[in-house]
């Protein structure tokens, strides 16, 4: 895809207003708008959006400049904050980009480096197929693509990025505990649904990537890279000639379960020798015979399934299903 920096005020003016357009229908058609006035009329106006109650996403426009960021409710701090020259658009390119493609669809990049001077690293490794979240390589300068803005998902990207900032996670952790086994069967027939308020919590997430992480570091195990394309392994470890590959998830519904494998199929075929483990938040009740239907697909694939759930504040591992080729001393690790 081929795209061309926006540096006129009118087109960053129409691309904010496409933008603010998205996340009004994305909030439910809610938009929480402020304005100030100045002896010249007014000087600047906003708005913000959400669909939830712990983070919201705010637009701003001043005479000569244009603002988005993400904040958590909680006392309306920060997570992360882009603000755009209006007279002079892409002279901050180092920073972030607005550009458009050939059918005028305008895209927003966020440089990597600016994201990490805010707080926010690792995204390509830890929102790996995360909606509407793209890599893009501008002079040599890695950054984050969100778009086109006209699509709702680019809401859900702005906020799988503040996910990742400390400010965020220290938030989520709080509830993290006592949410995960807090799974309501009367609002999904599946019996993986997990509480809606853990299955957008990304800290989750990182909390078993971390976990496994360190335990597997005292196996000897050191991190690896295993991707293909743009697809990549949300954790990898190895040690010598054995690879384990990990596929993480913060919600687990029967979708969630089927695109696990065959993001593991693509990425690690089990031709490549590779130990393949797929973790999934443990539901309030048994499985029971939930998991039968995929019985055989674990066989054939050779995947190995592990709950995972926090007790008293600790996280917890169990392996519902294992392959008989995973290492020994991974399942140990595991128990």
């Amino acid at each position: 895809m081929t795209l061309r920096i926006i540096d006129a005020e009118a087109e960053l003016d129409a691309a904010f207003d496409q933008l603010e357009a998205t996340l009004t229908a994305w909030a439910g058609g809610q938009a929480d708008a402020w304005q100030r006035d100045g002896h010249d009329g007014v000087v600047a106006h906003g708005a913000s959006f959400t669909r939830q109650e712990d983070v919201y996403i705010y637009l701003e426009a001043h005479r000569r400049r244009r603002v988005l960021g993400v904040a958590l409710s909680e006392r309306d701090k920060q997570v992360f904050q882009i603000e755009a020259q209006r007279q002079d658009p892409a002279k901050d390119k180092k920073r972030f980009v607005l550009a458009a493609n050939d059918a005028q669809e305008t895209f927003l990049l966020l440089a990597v480096e600016e994201l990490k001077a805010q707080g926010i690293r690792d995204v390509f490794r830890r929102l790996a197929g995360a909606p509407a979240v793209k890599r893009a390589n501008l002079s040599n300068r890695d950054y984050v693509l969100l778009g086109p803005l006209s699509d709702p998902k680019t809401a859900e990207a702005l906020l799988s990025l503040a996910a990742l900032h400390p400010a965020y996670e220290q938030l989520v952790e709080k509830a993290a505990g006592s949410a995960v086994t807090e799974a309501d069967r009367a609002e999904s027939a599946d019996l993986y649904a997990m509480s809606p308020g853990v299955a957008r919590q990304h800290r989750v997430q990182a909390k078993v990537t971390r976990a496994l992480f360190e335990r597997l570091t005292g196996l000897g195990y050191v991190m690896e890279t295993v991707e293909l394309g743009s697809l990549t392994a949300d954790l990898a470890m190895s040690r010598g000639e054995d690879t384990v590959v990990f596929e993480i998830r913060p919600e687990a519904d029967i979708d969630d379960l089927q695109k696990a494998l065959g993001h593991l199929a693509i990425i690690a075929p089990r031709a490549l020798g590779i130990d393949r483990l797929i973790m999934l938040p443990a539901p309030k009740d048994p499985i029971g015979a939930a998991l039968d239907p995929y019985k055989q697909a674990f066989e054939e694939m050779g995947v190995s399934l592990a709950l995972y759930d926090f007790r008293d504040g600790e996280l917890n591992f169990v392996l519902e299903y294992t392959d008989p080729g995973l290492a020994a001393d991974v399942r140990l690790a595991l128990a």
